[in-house]
């Protein structure tokens, strides 16, 4: 089960301590982070809610298992990192193939 994160009363870039001299697109960052955590969340839920136990009905064990293998099989192969070489490519090539 994954963790629900939610955002701090007072993020880092907003309190006296930090340096009050960021520029506008790293204020609005935290902002914006926090309502994409949220609506991954959100997203995350509604999946649990309503398409799992759906899937689960319809697919034998045996189905859900050859499934999760591939799907820990593309996890190992895709990139760790956006900086690694053709991060997209190698994200799309395992997730596809």
């Amino acid at each position: 089960m994954l963790a629900r994160v939610d955002a701090p009363a007072e993020s880092p870039r907003s309190s006296s301590a930090a340096n009050t001299e960021a520029p506008p697109a790293a204020e609005h960052f935290d902002v914006k982070a926090t309502v994409l955590i949220k609506s991954i969340s959100h997203h995350i839920e509604e999946e649990r809610a309503g398409l799992v136990p759906k899937v689960r009905a319809a697919l034998g064990r045996k189905q859900l298992q050859e499934i999760g293998a591939k799907l820990e099989q593309a996890r190992r192969r895709a990139p760790r990192t956006p900086a690694e070489p053709s991060a997209l490519k190698k994200t799309i090539d395992a997730v596809v193939s």
